[in-house]
């Protein structure tokens, strides 16, 4: 044997000797024949496992579609035939030059040429036998199935929110902001490489950044007496109503960035301009920026709602990923369907491509979801609203845009969100905002707003179509939340021509288009679309038409159609009237006298 044959030639006793060296992370996969390098699978299999490869299985079916990846001490990567063919070149070519002379040579000599040798060899290899290779490793799932080997993700928990950085890790709990050196937080589990945010942080006192000026300015509501203002940014403030939707919003916001997830719990946010009406569209209000920033804290998918029509397709969310932990449906149109997401909303989430098997993220894995929209939608009922989050967005930065002014004018923001501009103090203070509205999410939950107006305008919108101007669903709403407490129809009931008559009187420009009928079909249609609304239910049980809820009463001579409305509130509603009557006939010395009573008593 000449003596180049001599260094080139592995044997395998030199692969034994290396593995107990080394410890299978460097094993050669080739041998070397006369007409040169060859790949062995077998030790290609132990070469890739040895370094962190294998497949992840989706679900606890052993025939379902399972994902590749690699454990790079304990950080999850997510990878493909093409990306793990790269990883290999990569690692052939940055190998230390003596690393691969102590098992590839038995003379402590350079090489190059056997080195070139075998990164060909890898290059040209096949691709169908990469592939039966990886399709060889072994299985891992978090929760285990038989064959599978254990791999244990570290997950948020319910109350305990963590947050990844370059530098450590901050938990946040409902009282408590933490954070952790990344040589001090020990934990055998895994996380997603996605999750870890390429940035160091430092937790501080000021949160008053760029982000949380236009997050709260967002919110600002016009003033409802702005006669002599003379600066238009002085018209706006944040009033008791806007102080609601801050509240929903910064709730909202620590939502998204906790990752725990139930499929009882979970909500869809939805973000919608407090100016959209019916068949009109409102924009430029901030909550896309709001909901983007969010890719600053995870893995985000971003769909373009004007795409996805009416309803989503079955790849609609094919760039989906395992490790994907948002998916943001952009400026949705008004056709669109909450209904075609309950599934997702509230249970697994499946994510098929064309041409490739399926996957599935589980329930309580699967990433949280968030919609913005310019249009009032007349898909809204209280079915989606119990899966929904609505937060109504200010018309401060949409009015910043009529008066020719920008975001990044020095007497706004002062340049712009996420940009080179945006300096490490900057992004710190980004950070320790939405540590504070993980809290606040801690502390209320997703707190809705009470003085939301969206779904009273959906239901307008199906109630009276684009071109409706909602004023005969206005006036049947203050008609059920005041004068039919008055009149106690809330008791008694009213027949439906008296009704009818009471609705024409107030509103003779609608006698044409809403008869006797429209008029009543409508209300039946408010009462079944309004949570805790009833009508006639003391026939429910005979079905949930108005057919079924059909209550006949004789007056006189007649059988005469009745209805009766009634909420979950009257009892609270009637005992409000109560008091107003009793106060009314109070001196200012027993109002005085009796103040305590009455403020506990409302």
């Amino acid at each position: 044997m000449s003596k180049k044959e001599t260094k080139n030639k592995v044997t395998q006793q030199d692969i034994e000797d290396y593995r107990r060296k080394k410890n299978k992370t460097f094993l050669p996969f080739w041998f070397n024949t006369d007409k040169g390098c060859k790949m062995k699978s077998l030790e290609l299999r132990t070469f890739l496992e040895g370094n962190g490869f294998g497949r992840l299985a989706t679900t606890r079916n052993r025939l379902d579609k399972t994902l590749l990846f690699q454990n790079d001490s304990g950080v999850l990567k997510l990878h493909n035939e093409s990306s793990i063919k790269i990883w290999v070149h990569n690692f052939l070519m940055n190998i230390e030059q003596k690393d691969f002379n102590d098992v590839f040579t038995i003379e402590n000599e350079s090489d190059e040429s056997f080195r070139r040798d075998v990164i060909s060899m890898w290059l040209d290899g096949s691709s169908e036998r990469l592939n039966k290779v990886c399709m060889s490793l072994s299985s891992y799932a978090d929760e285990s199935i038989e064959s599978d080997k254990d791999l244990s993700l570290f997950l948020d928990t319910q109350h305990e929110c963590y947050v990844r950085f370059q530098n450590g890790v901050v938990k946040v709990t409902k009282d408590d902001i933490k954070f952790i050196k990344k040589e001090d937080f020990n934990t055998e589990n895994q996380v997603w490489e996605s999750s870890i945010i390429k940035k160091d942080i430092k937790l501080l006192k000021k949160t008053k950044g760029k982000f949380s000026k236009f997050f709260n300015q967002a919110m600002y509501r016009q003033k409802d007496d702005v006669e002599g203002i003379k600066k238009w940014t002085d018209e706006y403030e944040l009033s008791d109503i806007a102080k609601e939707e801050l509240l929903a919003l910064r709730t909202a916001y620590g939502y998204l960035i906790h990752d725990f997830n139930t499929a009882d719990a979970s909500k869809l946010v939805f973000f919608i301009d407090s100016m959209s009406e019916m068949g009109r569209a409102e924009g430029g209000n901030g909550k896309s920026v709001v909901m983007d920033s969010i890719r600053h804290w995870k893995k985000v998918c971003t769909q373009d709602g004007k795409k996805m029509g009416a309803n989503p397709t079955q790849f609609q969310f094919s760039n989906v990923e395992l490790d994907t932990r948002f998916v943001l449906i952009d400026d949705i149109t008004p056709d669109f369907q909450f209904k075609s997401l309950f599934s997702m909303i509230s249970g697994d989430m499946e994510v098929e491509r064309k041409g490739v098997d399926k996957f599935i993220i589980e329930a309580k894995k699967k990433p949280k979801m968030g919609i913005t929209s310019n249009y009032v939608l007349a898909g809204t009922d209280t079915s989606d609203t119990r899966r929904q989050h609505i937060v109504e967005f200010g018309t401060f930065w949409n009015r910043l845009e009529k008066e020719g002014e920008t975001v990044s004018d020095k007497q706004h923001l002062d340049g712009l969100l996420f940009d080179d501009s945006f300096n490490t103090d900057e992004w710190n203070m980004f950070y320790n905002f939405g540590f504070e509205c993980i809290q606040d999410y801690f502390k209320n939950g997703l707190k809705a707003s009470s003085n939301s107006s969206y779904l009273t305008k959906s239901i307008k919108l199906q109630i009276e179509g684009k071109d409706g101007n909602g004023q005969g669903t206005q006036w049947m709403i203050d008609w059920i939340k005041n004068e039919r407490l008055e009149g106690d129809y809330h008791q008694t009931g009213i027949s439906e021509d008296e009704l009818y008559s009471l609705f024409i009187k107030d509103n003779l420009e609608l006698a044409d288009e809403w008869d006797n009928s429209f008029f009543h079909q409508n209300l039946f249609k408010l009462v079944d679309l309004t949570k805790g609304w009833y009508y006639n239910k003391q026939f429910a049980k005979k079905g949930n038409t108005k057919s079924n809820r059909r209550w006949q009463v004789k007056v006189g001579n007649k059988q005469l159609r009745f209805v009766k409305i009634t909420t979950d509130d009257d009892v609270k509603l009637q005992r409000q009237k109560e008091l107003q009557s009793l106060l009314s006939n109070l001196t200012d010395e027993e109002m005085d006298e009796n103040l305590h009573y009455f403020e506990k008593a409302s």
